[in-house]
């Protein structure tokens, strides 16, 4: 049995090498929380192990960007923006190292609001990876306030973490992209009643996307779940939550979202999560087998253990025609998925599939 420290670095060594699939020669950003450098430094090595050219590191919090933000961010974007149209001219890569309940920066409203105007004028990094222009992966990391948060040890944590990252999807892809669905209808004991309607000729996507060149790579680390983006209007129904939502350093427990014809009518999401007329909409559904209830306070596991459908931005992958989906500059994914779940699916010509019963899936699996 390898030691934990091992199982860390033969982790980082999968991201890197499986994960983001680097080629010699790429260009790789690292970003992650400053609270993590030490993580940061790992995987920084692991990258010129594999033959990166060179590796640039940004955190997302610390003293740093503290001090850029309370001088004025609007001093620095103009850097910012030639920073990134050079790493674009040269086709970088992007790993993000995500760990939540690191210690947040200490800013006022109007810095935060300054900061995300100024974070706006760089939505074309954002366009350049939704375009498949390069690789970019993103993967959990344990740190001690997260680990603190679930009640377990950090070791503790980054158990559970290698554990997702081994387990793979038993659902077969191609069986459920044969079988023309039209609608998936799911039902829960939590009161979760919702039908979402499937665009036309849309194929049903895993945790593998190609780049431009043909690169394969994963975007999602650890990722076990079965997605598509639905029509933009054709999500009728309410959710309820089965596990709590995390967002930007808020924490919304029992919540509750209700659709017609698509728009949500009613919600106790709040503001931190409805931001704009886009979170109004769905932007993706995604069908994942129940196997693990615990609460991880994060999207990036919670979401790999249910159903879950998200607001926002709708991947176009797989989607034949885009104009039927919703656009947006955010995407939440909301957990409704349990041990009752119940999924059914109809083809377009009116045959009824039993994909999930009791939180599982009972489809063609892979196995």
């Amino acid at each position: 049995m390898q030691n934990l420290e091992t199982r860390i670095i033969d982790y980082f060594e999968s991201i890197v090498h499986k994960g983001l699939n680097l080629e010699k020669g790429q260009i790789v950003e690292i970003v992650g929380s400053f609270y993590i450098k030490d993580y940061i430094e790992l995987i920084k090595k692991a990258c010129l192990d594999f033959g990166a050219s060179f590796v640039y590191i940004k955190y997302t919090d610390g003293l740093e960007l503290q001090n850029k933000i309370s001088n004025g961010y609007h001093n620095y974007i103009l850097d910012e923006i030639k920073y990134y149209k050079y790493l674009i001219e040269n086709k970088f890569t992007r790993i993000v190292l995500t760990s939540p309940f690191t210690i947040p920066l200490p800013l006022n409203k109007n810095e935060i609001l300054e900061y995300r105007n100024c974070q706006r004028e760089l939505n074309f990094v954002n366009d350049y990876f939704k375009n498949l222009e390069a690789q970019r992966t993103i993967a959990a990391v344990a740190n001690c306030y997260w680990a603190a948060k679930l009640k377990m040890t950090e070791n503790e944590l980054w158990d559970n973490i290698l554990s997702f990252e081994k387990k793979e999807s038993n659902i077969d892809i191609s069986w459920l992209n044969s079988l023309n669905l039209k609608k998936l209808k799911f039902e829960t004991k939590l009161g979760t009643n919702i039908s979402v309607e499937l665009t036309d000729d849309f194929k049903f996507q895993n945790k593998y996307l190609y780049t431009k060149k043909g690169i394969k790579f994963e975007p999602n680390i650890p990722c076990l779940e079965v997605y598509t983006s639905p029509i933009k209007y054709g999500v009728n129904g309410i959710l309820y939550s089965s596990k709590p939502l995390y967002y930007k350093g808020s924490v919304i427990e029992n919540y509750y979202v209700k659709f017609k014809d698509g728009h949500v009518i009613d919600q106790n999401l709040g503001d931190a999560i409805m931001l704009d007329d886009t979170m109004y909409y769905s932007g993706e559904i995604a069908l994942v087998n129940l196997f693990d209830k615990t609460n991880y306070y994060a999207t990036i596991l919670n979401e790999n253990t249910g159903c879950h459908l998200a607001l926002g931005y709708a991947y176009d992958y797989g989607i034949s025609d885009v104009r039927l989906i919703n656009s947006s500059d955010h995407h939440v994914d909301l957990v409704f998925g349990d041990d009752s779940t119940e999924c059914i699916g109809i083809s377009k010509d009116g045959e009824k599939y039993i994909l999930f019963k009791e939180g599982k899936y009972i489809g063609k699996t892979n196995d």
